[in-house]
């Protein structure tokens, strides 16, 4: 049921005078609210893992790339080294995804220094 239906089913409640005023504005905050915190939490959820993501300083073969994937993921990185590898042989998009990781992504320190001067 979306928040549109459950406050016209609470209107009509209303109106009928099975809900008081204090119940019907109490019903509405309720709807109102459980309704936002949801699409909010996820959407700063998701983006704090983008903005965090970045290339390790300490776990580098190549790049930092996997070193910094496996730190965000909690994976251990040889896990990132190997599918990277593994998609290498569809056409090189293994080595094409993570050329453009390691050509856009900050290293770790500079991810910090720019959060702490803002």
């Amino acid at each position: 049921m979306s928040m549109a239906d459950e406050l016209t089913k609470l209107q009509s409640l209303r109106e009928t005078g099975v809900l008081s005023e204090e119940e019907f504005a109490l019903a509405k905050t309720r709807i109102i609210t459980q309704a936002e915190p949801a699409s909010t939490s996820t959407q700063s959820s998701v983006s704090k893992f983008i903005h965090s993501m970045g290339r390790s300083n300490k776990d580098v073969m190549l790049g930092g790339v996997c070193g910094g994937l496996a730190e965000q993921t909690g994976t251990p990185p040889w896990l990132w080294r190997l599918g990277f590898a593994s998609t290498a042989f569809f056409f090189g998009t293994g080595f094409l995804a993570y050329g453009l990781l390691w050509l856009l992504l900050p290293y770790q320190n500079e991810i910090t220094q720019s959060h702490s001067a803002t």
